[in-house]
């Protein structure tokens, strides 16, 4: 027999009795007591087998939720292994180039001294030509030279030159 058709059958027996007796109270309380045992019980059951229920399903959930982060730990786990490789050939490269570096840098200094030198040595070279076209300004504005300017003229066309 089906727990439901137990329990219908406990209610009409309950429910002529409770007609029959005088003393229903008495009655309810002796034949109520296990049907409301039973109902009870069955809820109990039905709770159960319902939060039974919602812990395999939330059980499966963070399983699955597991399982994903533990796929996303082994990618980023290779990320990072991947990471670490190259920061090591980039130290290890950095290693081979600090030299070289350090080597331009002090050519580059020695260059720039010497750029420095040059510039004193160009200001002096531009400083005596200012000085020497001064001169020869001042030469050229004598008046010596202007008084013997036909004889240069007559010495240079008899040695070839044309002015």
């Amino acid at each position: 027999m089906t727990d439901a058709r137990l329990l219908s059958q406990h209610r009409s027996h309950l429910a002529r009795l409770e007609a029959s007796s005088g003393n229903t109270d008495t009655v309810t309380q002796e034949w109520a007591s296990p049907e409301v045992r039973l109902a009870e019980a069955a809820d109990k059951l039905v709770l159960r087998d319902t939060r039974i229920a919602d812990l395999v399903t939330a059980l499966e959930r963070e399983s699955k939720a597991c399982q994903e982060l533990l796929q996303e730990r082994e990618t980023h786990d290779e990320e990072v292994a991947q990471l670490t490789r190259r920061a090591h050939r980039a130290e290890t490269e950095l290693e081979t180039i600090r030299p070289e570096r350090d080597q331009l840098a002090s050519e580059r200094d020695a260059l720039r001294d010497e750029v420095a030198a040059l510039a004193g040595e160009r200001d002096a070279l531009r400083d005596e030509v200012a000085a020497l076209a001064g001169e020869r300004d001042a030469l050229h504005a004598s008046y010596s030279w202007r008084v013997t300017a036909p004889v240069r003229y007559v010495s240079l066309r008899l040695r070839g030159h044309r002015h």
